[in-house]
């Protein structure tokens, strides 16, 4: 299913904002690859999302590729298997450059 997710990042959180409008904020820590989120409230309070991150540049655009693995448990050990497993899910997310023409990089079409 595609659908369109919000996520905002912060240097210490990340607020996440589901198509229906559901959303939740958490902490998030990083050491390598790996990025974790721990949900301050909504339905996965207290359940650690453990995630796999991949962020790219390119000339207008950032693009973050996210793995994520189910809510209390293991991140996913790869893109391709986060994918396949079940209760897994991947995003990507794509915005524009701060200070980029609006008019090359757009998104609301």
């Amino acid at each position: 299913m595609v659908s369109e997710w919000k996520v905002v990042f912060t240097q210490t959180s990340v607020t996440v904002t589901r198509p229906d409008g559901d959303k939740f904020t958490g902490t998030v820590s990083i050491v390598g690859k790996f990025l974790t989120i721990d949900p301050q409230d909504g339905p996965l309070k207290g359940k650690k999302i453990q995630t796999l991150w991949y962020l790219a540049f390119g000339p207008e655009t950032k693009l973050l590729t996210w793995a994520w693995g189910v809510p209390s448990g293991n991140s996913p050990t790869s893109f391709e298997s986060a994918m396949t497993e079940a209760n897994n899910a991947e995003f990507a997310l794509t915005s524009c450059l701060k200070g980029k023409d609006t008019k090359v990089c757009n998104f609301d079409h």
